[in-house]
């Protein structure tokens, strides 16, 4: 019963929540954009690593 009652997220904690949903992705571009116009692949490579190394690894 008690696990019922209180289920309400506070509006505090939906914003970390959202805030960091939404940061980590554009986090991302940032770091992807700012290697590509530095011209450091290597950087460049680890920003998209994950998911070229999921394309080639198709599970079908």
């Amino acid at each position: 019963e008690s696990s019922q009652e209180n289920k309400t997220v506070s509006e505090a904690e939906s914003r970390i929540f959202w805030l960091g949903l939404i940061a980590c992705p554009v986090l991302w571009v940032i770091f992807a954009f700012s290697a590509l116009f530095s011209f450091r692949v290597k950087w460049l490579v680890t920003v998209f690593q994950d998911r070229t190394f999921k394309d080639m690894i198709k599970i079908k």
